[in-house]
């Protein structure tokens, strides 16, 4: 079925048919229902059944503790299923990324940036958030399913990356010490979780980017990367390394920039991994999202960098 699908598909790309590649704003119910038909989604559902029926007879099947299967390779690669199911059921939700966080001049010389920062984790955007995504129409969940469905939105992590590749003077000592705002019950900073792997297409102009589009496209007869929802993640990259590959050139080693960047975490809740995980409903924030008017009280005069 996913073969088909697939098969599917390429033979739609290749032809005339433009609503295989479109982007659609209007998610009605019937509109839902004709995506899920579509070979794009009937590939993506065959495949996921797949995965997740390999992956519980695995984990079913198995004898001993979790700890030896994770140890071995199929093992590893079910329970990372499994994950990747739940990352996409609550995480999803829960988790926020800063792209552009700073401050402009003349406030950067007073330390802006470390207030903006300290700001992201106040009670305010988890309101915001709350409120800008509750009730929405998860776009690649609902056509999968072939009905609207909603998420209920729980900002409990924030996460970004530095700008520099050793060293952040901008996420470097932002911390609010618990009970420096009324009703925090827990301190929050931003910490240090590891690096990048350094890849991307910074070293890449635009044209060189729009020519290795154009290769993979003639390569393969057809434009496998559509930017549309649930083609899969990084169509940059994967446009990209698709143009390298007609090209017959190594894509890991031109996409690979050498650069990497430090990541940062911010836990909101005391009970992060449980609310990303499913286990609980409620997240247990630090700050009270109650208690917004405290922070203008008590957050805007802390002290950044202490």
């Amino acid at each position: 079925m996913e073969q088909d699908a697939s098969r599917d598909r390429e033979e739609a790309l290749k032809g005339d048919d433009d609503t295989v590649a479109k982007k659609y704003e209007d998610l009605t119910p019937e509109r839902l229902l004709q995506l899920t038909k579509t070979p794009l989604y009937r590939a993506t559902r065959a495949r996921a059944a797949r995965e997740i029926l390999r992956a519980y007879r695995t984990i079913a099947t198995w004898q001993s503790v979790l700890s030896d299967l994770a140890a071995t390779d199929h093992g590893a690669w079910a329970l990372n299923t499994v994950l990747k199911q739940l990352k996409k059921r609550y995480s999803a939700t829960s988790m926020m990324e800063l792209t552009v966080c700073g401050a402009v001049a003349p406030y950067n010389n007073l330390l802006g940036g470390k207030l903006v920062c300290l700001m992201m984790a106040s009670p305010r955007v988890v309101n915001d958030y709350t409120e800008r995504y509750g009730g929405m129409v998860s776009v690649i969940a609902s056509q999968m399913a072939g009905r609207p469905i909603s998420k209920e939105p729980h900002l409990a992590f924030l996460g970004t990356t530095s700008l520099y590749t050793d060293h952040s003077s901008q996420y470097n000592r932002v911390r609010l010490p618990a009970g420096t705002v009324a009703g925090q019950r827990g301190a929050i900073d931003y910490r240090q979780i590891g690096r990048t792997e350094g890849f991307g297409s910074p070293n890449l102009s635009v044209e060189t980017e729009q020519g290795l589009a154009e290769i993979a496209e003639t390569t393969s007869g057809f434009r496998n990367v559509n930017f549309v929802f649930g083609e899969g993640q990084s169509p940059k990259l994967r446009l990209l390394r698709e143009g390298f590959a007609g090209l017959g050139l190594n894509q890991t080693n031109l996409l690979q920039h050498g650069s990497p960047r430090i990541i940062y975490g911010v836990r909101l809740v005391s009970n992060l991994t449980r609310v990303l995980l499913g286990v609980d409903e409620q997240p247990d924030y630090a700050i009270d999202p109650t208690s917004a008017n405290a922070e203008r009280e008590r957050l805007y005069a802390f002290p950044c960098g202490t």
